[in-house]
């Protein structure tokens, strides 16, 4: 493989490990194993675990973003992107970032990536909540603020339904529309 090739499968692999086994339990060990690599070559890629786990994270986390962007291309209605924004995402996405979360504060190159990342969320979810505001379609006099409660709101709600399975998918679902709802001033 071409170096830049031997890195993303690296990374990849990283992300198996990690999606499997959570990053508090992945080591640069386990990640040659996955990779088919020995731990030597594996090091001339990444100095350490804390880069390769920031960099498997920056990887996985810039497809997500990019495959959001896609999908809320394709929806032409401003209450529609707003409705598919409220819907839960796939256990393997929120497992990652929940896991990231706790990582993060021993990790300050995965805690760069995610604020980097969360920005990306951010700028989105605030440009919608603009686009809609601007259009009349409903009440928003702080986009960006907004953009916050309404992230923090479905992130706590992914926490009850991914971590500790106290509510279901669709309570999951109508608790972030009900947050956007109150957080917009739109009719429940």
């Amino acid at each position: 493989m071409r170096p830049d090739e031997r890195r993303e499968h690296i990374c990849r692999c990283a992300l198996t490990v990690i999606t499997r086994d959570g990053f508090q339990a992945t080591t640069t060990r386990s990640i040659a194993e996955q990779a088919g690599i020995t731990h030597s070559l594996l090091h001339r890629y990444f100095a350490n675990r804390d880069e390769l786990v920031a960099t498997a994270f920056d990887v996985a986390a810039t497809e997500e973003i990019a495959r959001f962007d896609d999908e809320l291309s394709r929806i032409d209605d401003l209450d529609a992107r707003l409705a598919w924004l409220c819907e839960p995402v796939d256990r393997p996405h929120y497992q990652l970032w929940i896991d990231a979360w706790g990582e993060a504060s021993r990790n300050p190159a995965l805690r760069a990536s995610l604020r980097r990342h969360h920005r990306s969320w951010r700028r989105a979810v605030t440009a919608l909540l603009a686009s809609g505001a601007a259009a009349g379609r409903w009440r928003c006099e702080d986009p960006e603020l907004t953009a916050d409660r309404i992230l923090a709101a479905f992130d706590g709600n992914a926490v009850q339904h991914y971590v500790f399975h106290h509510i279901s998918a669709a309570t999951h679902r109508r608790r972030n529309a009900q947050a956007v709802d109150e957080l917009l001033g739109r009719r429940l």
